[in-house]
């Protein structure tokens, strides 16, 4: 086995020259065998391809076109405090860096066919109305809730929804989130869309069932 010292460097020339080989007749190297030497530049090659896309990337993700790390919940609270322990639906996000970011609106993302479920044609959009105070549990719209609002590194929003929603209750909404200035979707985890559409559920129940009574 050649030492290390004897492992080649991916050199322009080098390069160039495998990349001729690979292109000559298939009965020019049918007899060929690939020796260690060879072997160990293949695999310099490689790993100079893959150290290349990891640095570029990290260049293009870092200085051009950095992203914030939004990490957004959606849970059914519980207002401690009042006589009823009046329930309200919290849907909050924060902002873990590196840059800062404006959010523009709460959306929402219904299945409308299971058929090919990564195609957009297959998922419809919407706007849902929030509201910026539990106590007042009004919007003026789908800009309300304090919204747009520029969220800087380590800052949090939390907008209200009520808990008597007719959509989360009814539709086969799946994504519940936020839009930021960029057009990007930040959504909650499913699992938290999945509770507040249970505990929903639940609370339109109640509502129901203490009116009949």
């Amino acid at each position: 086995m050649a030492p290390a010292s004897a492992i080649p460097s991916p050199t322009a020339e080098a390069i160039a020259g495998y990349f001729a080989f690979c292109l000559l007749p298939h009965s020019t190297y049918e007899h060929f065998e690939m020796t260690t030497a060879d072997w160990a530049f293949v695999i310099s090659l490689l790993s100079f391809i893959v150290s290349l896309s990891s640095f570029v990337w990290n260049i293009w993700s870092k200085y051009i076109y950095p992203k914030s790390q939004i990490k957004v919940r959606f849970n059914m609270m519980i207002i401690i405090g009042t006589f009823d322990h009046r329930k309200i639906l919290s849907l909050a996000a924060t902002n873990f860096g590196p840059t800062d970011t404006q959010l523009t609106g709460v959306i929402c993302r219904e299945r409308i066919s299971r058929k090919f479920p990564y195609f957009r044609r297959n998922w419809q959009y919407g706007f849902l109305n929030s509201f910026e105070n539990p106590e007042i549990p009004t919007g003026s719209g789908i800009y309300s809730g304090g919204l747009p609002k520029k969220l800087a590194v380590g800052d949090k929003i939390e907008v209200y929804l009520t808990p008597l929603h007719e959509a989360l209750r009814d539709k086969k909404i799946i994504d519940v989130g936020f839009i930021d200035i960029f057009g990007r979707y930040l959504w909650a985890p499913r699992s938290d869309v999945r509770k507040a559409r249970d505990s929903v559920k639940a609370h339109f129940a109640e509502q129901t069932q203490g009116s009949a009574t």
